[in-house]
């Protein structure tokens, strides 16, 4: 997700921002031994935020004694529980869905933690912050989006429901990418709260009013929180000097923990794009194809990035998220029939536009004042929009003699109109067809050309009102000075130490 902040700028702009940041400040410098006056505020912003925090998990508690029940695999009074006979009892979803569930959850809470780890004096907030995101994120989401899917006004959970919140937790850790490190605790909880629930709406509207295929949710997912960062970073960053920041650098140690961050992702990408597909020969081609895809992004991405690096050696930042845009690229047509060839090509050219995006695009972004430190724009909304290229041919292309049935399971609007004879012919053999519009395959692409569109459209509209929004005092901003740095709102375990040193070399220079 994140671009080398090594690379961007030089020495003497990196020298003018500090000069620029300090005067600022307008203050002298606290003596090492003298109490901060700083720290009042920040201690008033922490509680806030966690007044915040603890008031949104009271409203999610009560929404869920209200609205939230088990499923009917885990309610025990349901007709198909309350009696105790094996020889009848029905087998869960649970062993169908909970494998992939975890490495879902494992690849948003542990696999994007250290891949925001990235920033040397950022890592705390990186890994611990992606935390909280996610568990909001995914608490807001059994609510925002299960909600679409409620009956008599219950909502029926189950372990489906938690894999779609994994995808909800997923679009926000991926538009904060855009402000990371430039907001404070505050903001990011609102943050979180507003994209998921726009991300849930989107994504709803986009399915029924479109009946379009994203089984890996590329462009709704991926392409809207790459967009939406973006978008949210333009507005929000207005009057503060956020490129080039003294504190915004990597280490050799921080880049070891986000290659780690980069491999968990990379490993367990195929489960993602799997999740939701259905059983059967649709979920085996979306584990397989996303594979070669990400194989193919590895390969290309190593190539290119020695190609247009000056001393034609690796780049650490593109090694760490280009190889990852095979799994952004496939999403949407994961379930396909794209071929083996297909599916290596897909990732291979992902590959390769992310690594030109980090390259090219990012520094071409950042003169129209749309700082993205951690490249989203190029390993999200790039990949993802070629992904709905993709999606767009192979709809076209997409027929009844390549699929058999199964075409009406992955594009339900080309299914034959109710009570046809062709539907009936359909329903004789394969009874879960279900009626549909009987689109023809240009007729679908033109729907998910739509469907891009739209996307685009709501990701650039909400993104830009929500950065708008947070810049508001009451969100408690970061100060300038204050950007990229853990120390700001974590307990150091150094900073004992480090007092005690400079207390020491203080008395020392008095005797």
């Amino acid at each position: 997700m994140f671009h080398d902040v090594r690379t961007t700028g030089n020495q003497s702009t990196v020298s003018k921002n500090i000069a620029t940041i300090a005067d600022k400040e307008n203050m002298p410098m606290p003596h090492a031994t003298s109490v901060n006056p700083l720290i009042p505020k920040m201690a008033a912003n922490s509680r806030k935020f966690a007044i915040v925090v603890i008031i949104i998990q009271i409203i999610f508690i009560i929404c869920f004694a209200f609205f939230v029940e088990y499923g009917e695999d885990m309610d025990a009074a349901s007709p198909k529980n309350f009696y105790l006979d094996s020889s009848k009892a029905a087998e869960s979803n649970l062993h169908q869905y909970y494998p992939m569930f975890q490495d879902a959850n494992m690849m948003i809470f542990f696999g994007v933690g250290f891949l925001y780890s990235f920033l040397a004096k950022y890592g705390y907030s990186g890994v611990g912050l992606n935390f909280i995101i996610s568990a909001v994120a995914m608490e807001w989401s059994l609510l925002a989006h299960e909600w679409w899917n409620s009956v008599n006004g219950k909502i029926r959970i189950d372990i489906t429901s938690f894999i779609s919140g994994e995808f909800s937790a997923a679009s926000a850790v991926i538009a904060i990418g855009g402000v990371f490190a430039k907001v404070g605790p505050l903001q990011i909880v609102v943050f979180t709260l507003i994209e998921v629930l726009l991300y849930t709406a989107n994504e709803h509207f986009c399915v029924t009013a479109f009946k379009i295929s994203d089984v890996g949710g590329s462009v709704s997912l991926h392409m809207f929180a790459g967009i939406f960062g973006c978008a949210a970073a333009y507005t929000l960053d207005k009057g503060s000097v956020v490129q080039n920041n003294p504190n915004e650098r990597t280490s050799y140690s921080s880049n070891l923990f986000t290659m780690v961050g980069t491999l968990l992702l990379w490993a367990y990408w195929p489960s993602f794009n799997a999740a939701l597909s259905s059983s059967g020969n649709l979920q085996y081609r979306s584990v397989v194809n996303t594979y070669l895809s990400l194989l193919g992004s590895c390969v290309a991405v190593f190539a290119v990035t020695t190609l247009i690096q000056e001393e034609k050696k690796f780049t650490m930042s593109h090694i760490q998220n280009a190889t990852l845009a095979g799994g952004v690229a496939i999403g949407a047509t994961a379930d396909l029939m794209v071929q083996p060839y297909g599916a290596l090509l897909i990732g291979s050219i992902a590959g390769t536009l992310s690594v030109l995006g980090f390259q090219h695009f990012s520094p071409f972004l950042a003169k129209f004042k749309i700082y993205d430190p951690c490249g989203i724009n190029s390993l999200h909304a790039i990949p993802g929009f070629f992904a709905g290229i993709s999606s767009i041919v192979l709809a076209f292309m997409a027929t009844e003699e390549k699929y058999g049935h199964n075409l009406y399971k992955l594009y339900p609007a080309m299914a034959p109109y109710s009570n046809t004879s062709s539907l009936i012919e359909i329903q004789s053999h394969s009874p879960d067809v279900q009626p549909g519009f009987e689109r023809s395959p240009q007729m679908q692409a033109c729907f998910q050309f739509l469907y891009v569109v739209e996307v685009m459209a709501a990701a650039v509209a909400t993104g830009l009102a929500t950065g708008f929004l947070l810049r508001s005092k009451m969100f408690d901003p970061l100060e300038e000075k204050h950007m990229y740095l853990d120390e700001v709102l974590w307990v150091m375990p150094e900073c004992k130490e480090k007092t005690k040193t400079t207390s020491i070399n203080n008395s020392t220079s008095h005797l």
